[in-house]
C-alpha cells in the first residue's frame, strides 16, 4: 500500500501543517520581538476600599527597578505615602495567580491622565525614543475586564509628538497599559494607553510626554 494513503501519515502531516501554520502566524503577529518580557514588566492594578471591596482595575507598565507607569483615572484616591491610612489600597499583581504586592504613588497628574507608582520591578522596559512612522504595527498590553493579561495588535492612524491614535482595542481594564512598538527584537513602550473613542480607535499618551512628566513635574 503506498505511504500516502496511509490514514496515520495523513493525521501526522495535518498536524505539522497545522503546527507550522500557527507559528508562521504567531510570527508574523509579533513580527520578531519576545513578548515574554513585555508581559513580566506589566502588572495589574486594584484599587480596594477599607472594606477590601474592589474600586477599580487596571494595568501598569513597569519603567525602572522601581517606577511604574499607569493612568491617573486608575488611581485616583490612591495613597501617595506607604504609611499614611487613607480610603484606598494600592495593590500591584504580576497576573492574575500571583499574590498582591502593595505600592503607592509617586506623583499624578490628572491633565495628563498619568500616575507614577513606586514599587519593587525585577522586569521592566525602556521608551522608545523615536516617534514612528504613521500605519505602523503597534501592540497593546493589559488586563481588558480585569480577567487575563493580553496582547493586541493595532496599527498607528495618527500621532503626533505628545499622543498616538491606533486602532488597538482598549477595553476596561486596559488603562495605564503600554503602548509596545518592536525595535530590533525587543519590545520598547512608545506610550500609555488612556481610553478608547466610541468609533473604536484607542487614544495613548506619548512616552516623551510621559517622560517630562517623570523628570519635570
Amino acid at each position: 500500500m503506498p505511504m500516502t494513503n496511509n490514514p496515520y501519515i495523513a493525521v501526522i502531516a495535518a498536524m505539522v501543517l497545522g503546527c507550522l501554520m500557527y507559528f508562521e502566524a504567531k510570527a508574523d503577529f509579533l513580527e520578531g520581538c519576545d513578548p515574554s518580557k513585555a508581559e513580566k514588566a506589566t502588572y495589574m492594578v486594584v484599587m480596594t476600599d477599607q472594606q477590601d471591596l474592589i474600586a477599580s482595575i487596571g494595568t501598569a507598565i513597569a519603567i525602572s527597578p522601581t517606577q511604574a507607569i499607569t493612568a491617573f483615572h486608575v488611581v485616583i484616591d490612591a495613597p501617595d505615602d506607604p504609611d499614611e491610612g487613607q480610603e484606598f489600597n494600592l495593590y500591584l499583581k504580576p497576573d492574575l495567580l500571583e499574590e498582591s504586592v502593595k505600592a503607592y504613588t509617586l506623583k499624578e497628574d490628572e491633565d495628563l491622565d498619568l500616575a507614577l507608582i513606586h514599587g519593587d520591578f525585577p522586569h521592566y522596559l525602556d521608551f522608545h525614543q523615536e516617534i514612528p512612522d504613521a500605519y505602523s504595527s503597534v501592540w497593546s498590553i493589559g488586563f481588558p475586564h480585569g480577567i487575563a493579561k493580553i496582547l493586541n495588535k493595532g496599527i498607528l492612524q495618527a500621532l503626533q509628538r505628545e499622543e498616538y491614535i491606533s486602532t488597538l482595542d482598549i477595553a476596561p481594564g486596559s488603562s495605564g497599559g503600554a503602548l509596545l512598538i518592536c525595535n530590533d527584537g525587543d519590545f520598547e513602550v512608545l506610550g500609555i494607553n488612556l481610553r478608547a473613542y466610541p468609533d473604536g480607535y484607542a487614544f495613548s499618551i506619548s512616552a516623551g510626554t510621559i517622560q517630562y512628566f517623570i523628570d519635570e513635574l
